[in-house]
């Protein structure tokens, strides 16, 4: 069953009409972010850490580019020593 209401000092106050006996266990969610800028009312709005995933790639930072849009990959600033003896960086 959902319900509605408002947190105040702490005590989520329920719309009028809405009951729910003494005891009983609840799971609450905000719908709109709270004054200090998140929904945890923490400093950090985005909670990075907490949307983090292991992606099994080793290098995907260094090669986002790559790994999103399938662009070559350098080569660290090495170069190439072309057979017609020009050098060309990677």
């Amino acid at each position: 069953m959902i319900y509605h209401g408002t947190a105040k000092g702490n005590v989520v106050v329920l719309e009028p009409g809405a009951e729910i006996p003494d005891g009983t266990p609840v799971h609450v969610e905000t719908t709109e972010q709270a004054r200090g800028g998140s929904l945890t009312g923490e400093s950090d709005p985005f909670r990075m850490g907490e949307q983090a995933v292991e992606t099994g790639i080793a290098d995907l930072a260094t090669n986002a580019d790559h790994h999103l849009y399938g662009q070559t990959m350098g080569l660290g600033g090495l170069r190439l020593l072309r057979r017609d003896g020009r050098r060309e960086d990677c």
